[in-house]
């Protein structure tokens, strides 16, 4: 990802706060997801955060931005999961690094449990294709949509959606 994504990413966090943030970059999330071509559904009250699908690739993800160095998956994140899971859909958990190089973590989530990860461990679980797609396309989306996300948040990018 470039490098020119950690200052956007930092001033979108400091105007909005962290859980509009991380609306925020859900938001970005199915966007970048739609560049790679996927049919997408962004949940954002419901569980999982978004569902995408492109030929065979079905992906249920559970999206997170968080500030320091531990996410959170609670049990409602992965039941959200599971239940997809269930039907033949990959369970994903997405993570933003929001670090001088920012870049987003693509984790299966078949095997994690509820609690606290270091966000650089989930790496261990990452989908190295889906992460790298990601991490390839997100600058563009985000710098096209900086404006719209710093002036109007996640409503206005779910108006694009």
């Amino acid at each position: 990802m470039s490098h020119d994504s950690y200052p956007m990413l930092v001033d979108l966090r400091e105007k909005h706060g962290p859980q509009e943030f991380g609306r925020i970059c859900q938001a970005l999330l199915e966007m970048t997801l739609r560049r790679a071509n996927f049919a997408t559904r962004g949940r954002p009250v419901e569980r999982p955060d978004i569902t995408a699908e492109r030929l065979h690739e079905k992906y249920a993800i559970e999206a997170k931005a968080p500030v320091g160095n531990d996410v959170e998956l609670t049990e409602r994140d992965l039941d959200g999961l599971k239940e997809f899971a269930s039907a033949g859909v990959i369970p994903m958990v997405a993570v933003l690094l929001v670090e001088p190089n920012a870049r987003w973590i693509m984790a299966h989530a078949r095997n994690l449990k509820h609690g606290r990860y270091n966000k650089i461990a989930l790496a261990a679980h990452e989908v190295f294709a889906l992460s790298s797609e990601v991490n390839t396309l997100f600058p563009a989306v985000l710098s096209g949509q900086f404006e719209l996300a710093l002036g109007r948040g996640s409503q206005g990018l779910r108006s694009k959606l």
